[in-house]
């Protein structure tokens, strides 16, 4: 079994909230700046493809996946 974590970037995050919109349960976005959190590390099996979707559509590309 592989485990994926999700690291954003907060230098790179510019609050867009796709990645949130693509995968609610792995973020909370922050009332501060608008900028995503990562709350679920490591990510749960049944929801790494949401996680790569969250991903995907950041326009930031300011979310890094990490499989180990």
């Amino acid at each position: 079994m592989t485990k994926m974590h999700l690291k954003v970037d907060l230098d790179a995050c510019q609050g867009h909230g796709l990645c949130y919109f693509a995968a609610e349960a792995l973020y909370e976005i922050r009332d501060s700046d608008g900028r995503a959190i990562v709350l679920l590390d490591p990510v749960p099996e049944d929801m790494h493809a949401a996680a790569r979707k969250s991903a995907e559509v950041c326009p930031e590309r300011a979310i890094t996946i990490i499989e180990e």
